[in-house]
């Protein structure tokens, strides 16, 4: 199963910082390839709420369902996902020498219709560590800034 991991120093409150990230109808703000968040019918740091999704990986649009797995304020928000793509994400914070540390780790089965799209497994791989690294980049700037 692919892994992604990428983190990024922030300077923000830990328990805002997973508070922002624990409400999914937030992340199509960060994460690049996720089309739309739906369904949202109770507060995602609840175990076991659901909602749907559309992501859009190498040009295959797919959809799904997600369900949060666990929430420890200012520190960890955890969900999976099924239907055309299964998958983990884990976003954490932890303190690092006086700084936030933020991580994302993503695990992921890689459905075989983008693979047939794409043509190739290591061109799918690339682009989602790209996109992973450009979602903590959004974060870091989205937590930081004086608005939020």
């Amino acid at each position: 199963m692919p892994k992604v991991h990428k983190t990024v120093d922030v300077d923000v409150d830990a328990k805002k910082a997973i508070n922002y990230i624990a409400d999914v109808r937030n992340h199509p703000a960060f994460i690049p390839p996720l089309k739309s968040i739906e369904s949202v019918e109770e507060d995602p740091r609840l175990h076991e709420t659901d909602w749907d999704w559309t992501f859009v990986m190498a040009g295959v649009e797919l959809h799904g369902k997600s369900q949060t797995t666990k929430y420890e304020e200012g520190k960890v928000f955890t969900y999976k996902t099924w239907g055309e793509i299964e998958s983990k994400f884990t976003y954490k914070i932890e303190d690092n020498n006086g700084q936030q540390e933020l991580s994302i780790e993503v695990e992921y089965e890689m459905p075989e219709g983008v693979i047939a799209e794409a043509a190739n497994k290591t061109l799918v791989q690339n682009i989602n560590e790209k996109s992973a690294q450009q979602a903590v980049e959004n974060l870091k700037v989205i937590l930081e800034s004086a608005d939020n």
